[in-house]
């Protein structure tokens, strides 16, 4: 099986009027590599950017990202791929750090004080923010557009620091030193949400199955905070008063609404089918939250045991028509016609 390229152009074809500029244009780019486009002025260069960036229609053919066809200006293209044209992409009346501002806000990135500082910082523009853009060089207000790259929220950082963290947590659960587990957890459950909040996107209409996504990963810090709370108790007074509670929140909470989030939009575009959340998958996300939050409570409430078996029956309730679904589609020809 061949991996899934990172970017694909299949059979890309570009027009100006009635002159064709490019047709047949196919390729596949895996993580790491670079496309270098040459070719005359009026060539085509920028309008095929332009196409793989999702700013602009191809005549023919389609743009896959991550293994999904994707169409111009969507969602998840527009936040993922960073685009620099030409132009400075200014106003002249606002300062360096205001047009930096429009420019986050356009790409749906959160403009805080402390983004706005690092973003100029990077372009060696602390000491023009304050100024115009028409008082700044033609060199200084290209750096603008270079800051909106450097502010863009990409802190992988915070991965490495997750990491080491989540193996303290493995190693003292093997050793059951559940009086230290707070140490990474806190930490853990912090640095998450954070990323949920900065990475949350503030458009006011998200498509369902990007939201399911955010949703899910928000069981993380949930789950975490309660390992520390557990854990700080344990320390304070030798009780455990959540059970499993942080457990089911990790494992049904987070892997759980990841599962059915994730499975979905992998199923959809590599069957060809639109990226939707569709009703099976919605029902089936909404359950395993019904789930979560049971097998959560039934470490708190009395009668336990009933309250696991509302939960085991929701379970298979919620995966059993999604995965019937699932296997449907796989089994069947791509609903686009093409191989696969």
């Amino acid at each position: 099986m061949k991996p899934t390229a990172l970017l694909e152009a299949q059979a890309l074809a570009a027009a100006r009027g009635r002159a064709t500029l490019f047709a047949g244009l196919s390729f596949r780019l895996h993580a790491g590599q670079v496309l270098v486009v040459r070719g005359p002025n009026g060539s085509g260069k920028t309008t095929l950017l332009r196409i793989l960036a999702g700013l602009t229609a191809a005549v023919d053919g389609a743009v896959s990202w991550c293994g999904a066809r994707v169409q111009p200006f969507d969602a998840r293209l527009r936040r993922d791929v960073a685009y620099l044209g030409h132009a400075h992409a200014v106003k002249d009346e606002l300062t360096a750090e205001e047009n930096l501002r429009a420019l986050l806000a356009l790409a749906g990135e959160p403009a805080t004080p402390e983004t706005l500082r690092a973003g100029l910082a990077a372009a060696s523009l602390d000491a023009q923010r304050d100024l115009p853009a028409r008082a700044l060089s033609q060199g200084q207000r290209r750096r603008i557009g270079l800051a909106r790259l450097a502010a863009l929220a990409r802190p992988l950082w915070v991965l490495g620091a997750l990491w080491p963290l989540w193996l303290v947590h493995a190693w003292l659960e093997l050793r059951h030193g559940y009086t230290w587990l707070w140490l990474p957890d806190l930490a853990i459950a912090i640095l998450t949400s954070w990323l949920l909040w900065l990475w949350w996107p503030r458009a006011s209409r998200m498509p369902a199955l990007l939201r399911v996504l955010f949703i899910g990963f928000a069981w993380l810090p949930i789950a975490f905070a309660l390992y520390s709370t557990q854990s700080v108790w344990y320390l304070t007074t030798g009780a455990f008063i959540l059970g499993r509670a942080p457990a089911h929140a990790l494992f049904i909470g987070f892997f759980g609404s990841l599962l059915v989030a994730m499975v979905t939009r992998v199923t959809q575009g590599h069957s060809g089918r639109p990226l939707v959340l569709g009703t099976t998958a919605g029902f089936a996300f909404v359950v395993v939250q019904a789930v979560a939050v049971m097998r959560v409570l039934a470490e708190l409430l009395p009668d336990s045991l009933a309250w696991h078996a509302l939960a085991g029956a929701g379970w298979i309730l919620a995966f059993l028509p999604w995965v019937l679904r699932s296997s449907k589609i796989y089994l069947s020809p791509r609903a686009d016609g093409e191989p696969g």
